[in-house]
């Protein structure tokens, strides 16, 4: 071996081993995700829209309106029933008829309880509160159609959006509407015979054929 003077250790590796180590490249940032593409919206679409609103809020109007005539009625039937029966009972008793009082008397209880266990009168109640509202709504949405002609799609999206809700939370509270007096609800309107003015733009037939 050749004595060349250096007393420093010598690496077994190499020279390359000795060489200062490289450090590796930052890795470049993420890239920032892409925007979602933002779908137009036309004035005449949105009009559209508020127009299906306007519609469908004077159909359940309307229908509301039927229904709470019928519980209206059907308090009135049943309650006078109950009444004139139990006059009826009493009014036997005094008689030799004991069986017939006590028959009467079973149906005024029965039609009394009846009335209490239905409460018709809370319920047409609550679909006069409901009609008022969905007719509340459809003037809000006919107003919009007719008195904003300047209006922009932004200004049309924000306030359909803010029916769209009221919607949902008048339907969410309404009480249910039986399928007999949907179909009286289409009689009514064949006869011209609506609580609320049907839309200006409504024609008589395709009220008859629309759904809410």
């Amino acid at each position: 071996m050749v004595d060349t003077g250096d007393t420093r250790p010598q690496n077994p590796l190499g020279a390359a081993a000795s060489a200062p180590m490289a450090h590796p490249a930052p890795a470049p940032p993420p890239s920032p995700p892409s925007a979602k593409p933002v779908v137009a919206v036309s004035v005449a679409d949105l009009r559209q829209s508020i127009r299906t609103m306007e519609k469908n809020a004077w159909l359940q109007a309307e229908r509301h309106v039927t229904a709470a005539g019928f519980w209206g009625n059907f308090q009135w039937v049943a309650g006078g029933a109950a009444a004139v029966l139990a006059a009826a009972a009493s009014a036997t008793a005094f008689n030799t008829m004991p069986v017939l009082a006590g028959v009467l008397a079973l149906l005024a209880a029965a039609a009394a309880a009846l009335v209490t266990a239905l409460r018709p009168g809370d319920i047409s109640e609550q679909h006069l509160k409901a009609a008022a509202s969905y007719n509340a709504l459809q003037s809000s949405a006919r107003d919009l159609d007719e008195l904003t002609p300047d209006a922009d799609a932004d200004d049309l999206l924000e306030a359909l959006a803010a029916m769209t809700t009221t919607w949902v939370e008048t339907t969410s509270r309404s009480p249910r509407i039986p399928r007999r007096l949907l179909r009286k609800t289409t009689t009514f309107d064949k006869s011209d015979e609506n609580y609320f003015p049907r839309p200006r733009w409504l024609s008589a037939d395709e009220s008859r054929t629309g759904h809410a």
